[in-house]
């Protein structure tokens, strides 16, 4: 239950993920490093579960960052998945989704910055006000995507060939 251990957990959970991303890495060492990322899983299970021994379920899910947290197990629960599922089955896109559910346990660190519960209520406060910016903008690109895919539908149709890509295009 050591905050610092968590942390530390947390960090060597986010080298774990960047060096599964390189797809030049032997089948062993990847193996190994889905072990190890399991394994951090099962910890952050176990602190979970001891949590909420001390504290009571009422008193564990009280906390906001604590009610945070238990969501993140939940959702990286599936990563434990790859143990069961033949590797042959793996390359399918449910289990490569669920897999990546396991990054959601990085965001557990913004509980260790200073002040953030006021960063996060001056954020909400800012998302409020901006509410009528991002909608004006929205239909604005809406507009432009819809005038540029009539005008250059047939000069770039990889672009603006239909509505979607002309969306994409004008965002881009």
């Amino acid at each position: 239950l050591n905050e610092r251990f968590v942390f530390g957990l947390i960090g060597l959970n986010a080298l774990i993920l960047f060096t599964l991303g390189f797809p030049q890495i032997s089948p062993e060492l990847r193996n190994a490093l889905l072990w190890l990322d399991d394994l951090i899983t099962i910890c952050f299970i176990a602190e979970a579960g001891l949590k909420i021994r001390r504290d009571s379920i009422r008193g564990y899910l009280g906390d906001a960052w604590n009610r945070f947290d238990f969501l993140i197990v939940i959702l990286s629960l599936p990563s434990l998945v790859d143990v069961f599922v033949p590797s042959d089955l793996n390359q399918y896109s449910v289990f490569i989704l669920l897999r990546m559910a396991r990054a959601m346990k990085l965001i557990r660190t913004l509980r260790f910055l200073p002040d953030i519960d006021r960063t996060l209520e001056g954020i909400a406060r800012a998302v409020r006000a901006s509410f009528l910016i991002v909608i004006t903008f929205l239909l604005g690109l809406f507009i432009a995507a819809v005038v540029s895919q009539r005008l250059f539908a047939d000069a770039d149709p990889a672009h603006y060939g239909d509505p979607i890509l002309a969306l994409y295009s004008t965002f881009k």
